[in-house]
């Protein structure tokens, strides 16, 4: 879902600024400059989202335990490091395939086009 939400951010933040990506481009950033303007920041807001889950997770995720762990005697909580840090790489490889496709499109806007509209 919020691999989902990024490329939604990205199409959006291409459609509200086109008009500044216009500008950019006419003050001579090439096109590539701007698609790693877009992913860079898509990319920010990933990293953001997984801190604060995998944050809210455990915090849950403990908060449950010691709920459960009342009626079990000896048990542990542990953190599954090696699935976190596989969700961690297949979130950061599927947002990014998210963004690039808004990432491109910003980048093709021709700045004559994008300064006409407002």
């Amino acid at each position: 879902m919020g691999v989902a939400a990024i490329g939604v951010l990205s199409v959006r933040a291409v459609v509200e600024r086109r008009q500044s990506i216009g500008v950019l481009r006419a003050i001579g950033f090439r096109s590539g400059m701007i698609r790693a303007q877009f992913l860079i920041e898509s990319s920010f807001i990933t990293l953001l989202g997984i801190v604060v889950g995998i944050f809210l997770g455990i915090l849950q995720s403990w908060l449950i335990f010691l709920e459960i762990s009342k009626e079990l005697e000896g048990a542990k909580f542990v953190v599954p490091i090696a699935d976190v840090g596989v969700l961690i790489i297949v979130t950061i490889v599927a947002s990014i395939l998210a963004s690039v496709i808004p990432a491109n499109e910003a980048s093709k806007t021709y700045p004559a086009e994008a300064l006409r509209y407002e």
